[in-house]
């Protein structure tokens, strides 16, 4: 026995002083993040003190017309069938983001293919409050579960969230149209406009089961919805599956006057059951005669999450960046692992595009955020 010991201790050493294991998603970031610009203050811990971390946590800080404040935003993280929102907000005797209120959305029976929810930091007139637009989507029972909402943290002493058409409204909304509608996607875009940014939605007419867009300013007072094509309302989108009840929609208003980009174009990316994989599908803005719009099939088979201010589309699937021009054509696929994508914003004037990262160690969770300039996206390509 004596004999054995030494060996087992050396064992017994070699164990203790066991490398890290590897982990491909975090060396997968690390090869991204060295093509990244880390944004000024982002280092911020949170005081998450729920229990396990969820492996989709995520922290939107405050958005102001000269890029992030990370003092004050919103924790997310879906927990079973909840959404979680947390107000958070840095409390300076432990330098750490505090929660100090919390809203929860409901999302039974999601389908796994879908990102369990869209948010984006808004910027409003109150420039001292943090604001978060919010959409889920049930892909099973869209009639009582899609939801969104806007959340204003203040920045007053002590802090309060408030929830203003928040998951009361499910995906029935009321709006200047003459019928009811189904909302069956949305996004909101960036807007160089110090006051508000703009969101455009995809809806189904209720009574006729076409469809029709709707854009809408998004404030924290009111979320209010107005016909963005006027022409041929409700009018057929032929190509959509009529038992879609979710797609990613955006729309690109081509606000920068690009001849490229003319004229400006919807998108609609889905997954495809039948044939096992997304499809994205462009249309333009006006109809070849009343009510029927020109459509082409894009050849881009993973889900779009963003529509760009180039004119280009983020895709975040599976964790692999890639971007795609408005035809279709990949230009740039580049690793993301840990990394999520945040949101564009415009940075004096610059439109910039955000990733946020999300790391457990030392009993904390810390967050930092790093960004590129958009035009130069397609450089973070391997």
């Amino acid at each position: 026995m004596k004999r054995l010991f030494p060996a087992a201790a050396l064992m017994a050493l070699c164990i203790s002083c066991s490398p890290t294991p590897y982990d491909s998603a975090l060396s997968d970031a690390a090869k991204t993040v060295v093509k990244l610009t880390k944004d000024t203050g982002s280092n911020v811990t949170l005081d998450y003190n729920q229990g396990t971390v969820p492996a989709d946590l995520t922290f939107y800080p405050r958005v102001t017309t000269t890029g992030f404040d990370y003092t004050l935003g919103f924790a997310i993280a879906s927990t079973g069938s909840d959404i979680f929102v947390r107000a958070v907000a840095n409390d300076t005797s432990t330098r750490m983001l505090e929660n100090f209120g919390y809203g929860s959305v409901t999302i039974p029976n999601l389908d796994s293919r879908y990102s369990p929810w869209s948010a984006w930091p808004t910027k409003d007139a109150v420039v001292t409050d943090a604001y978060l637009f919010l959409l889920t989507f049930d892909a099973l029972y869209p009639l009582t579960n899609n939801s969104f909402g806007l959340f204003r943290g203040l920045a007053t002493t002590p802090h309060v969230m408030w929830s203003v058409d928040s998951d009361n409204m499910h995906n029935r909304v009321t709006t200047n149209l003459a019928q009811d509608v189904t909302v069956l996607g949305g996004a909101v875009e960036a807007s160089t406009s110090t006051s508000a940014d703009t969101a455009y939605w995809l809806v189904r007419d209720v009574p006729t089961s076409n469809y029709a867009e709707v854009t809408s300013s998004v404030t924290w007072t009111a979320i209010t919805l107005s016909l963005l094509r006027t022409s041929g309302y409700p009018y057929a989108l032929s190509f959509l599956p009529s038992s879609l009840t979710h797609v990613q929609y955006f729309h690109d208003m081509n606000e920068a006057a690009d001849a490229a980009r003319n004229p400006n174009a919807s998108f609609a990316s889905w997954y495809d059951t039948t044939a096992g994989k997304w499809v994205c599908y462009r249309w333009a803005e006006y109809p070849v005669s009343s009510g029927i719009y020109p459509y082409v099939q894009l050849p881009i088979d993973h889900r779009i999450d963003a529509l760009l201010s180039t004119g280009q589309l983020l895709s975040t699937e599976g964790g692999m960046g890639r971007l795609y021009d408005r035809d279709g054509n990949l230009l740039a696929t580049f690793p993301m692992g840990t990394l999520r994508f945040l949101s564009e914003e415009y940075v004096g004037g610059v439109a910039r595009t955000y990733f946020t990262q999300c790391l457990t160690y030392n009993n904390g969770v810390h967050f930092t955020t790093y960004w590129i300039a958009t035009a130069e996206l397609a450089t973070l390509g391997i």
